[in-house]
């Protein structure tokens, strides 16, 4: 992110199970995890990562994302 925040748009219908991970290295910026309506992240249509080194994996369970 030092070059400037990003979005990740998650996949909306990946394989059941599927895990993938992401941490910011960067202390700047913003980096945005967004899921395909009508899937969603723990409830959510976003999920920001904004900490240094701060780190979320997702699973897909095959109706929405879950950060395990």
């Amino acid at each position: 992110t030092s070059g400037g925040g990003f979005t990740v748009s998650l996949p909306s219908n990946p394989t059941i199970g599927k895990v993938w991970n992401f941490k910011k290295t960067d202390i700047t910026n913003t980096i945005q995890l967004r899921a395909a309506a009508p899937v969603l992240i723990d409830e959510l249509s976003t999920k920001n990562i904004t900490g240094l080194n701060n780190s979320f994996s997702v699973q897909f369970d095959g109706i929405n994302y879950k950060i395990i």
